[in-house]
């Protein structure tokens, strides 16, 4: 007894049926990195979390590249906190050294 099947390529991906009552997993939004990041920034820590933040927010957003997905709005807002937080810090040694 034999039964024709259809020839499959290699690149298909396997596709199977979900029951019913079992909905698919959605992908992540966020990774950690961008929590990190975002979490850091808000820390501020006299520029030494800000920098950390900044470090995460690049690695998220190049985790993002190359995983083919937007870079995500944590990585964004840890980025420009962080960036903000760095300058803050800059500016208090400079102005305190004066």
């Amino acid at each position: 007894m034999t039964t024709d099947y259809p020839p499959r390529h290699a690149a298909e991906p396997e596709t199977r049926e979900l029951p019913p009552w079992q909905l698919p997993v959605p992908e992540p939004r966020h990774d950690a990195f961008a929590g990190w990041s975002l979490g850091l920034a808000l820390l501020w820590g006299f520029g030494i979390s800000s920098v950390l933040a900044v470090v995460f927010a690049l690695a998220s957003y190049s985790s993002a590249k190359r995983h083919g997905r937007p870079p995500s709005a944590f990585a964004t807002g840890g980025l420009i906190l962080g960036l903000i937080g760095i300058s803050v810090t800059m500016t208090v040694i400079i102005m305190s050294a004066l």
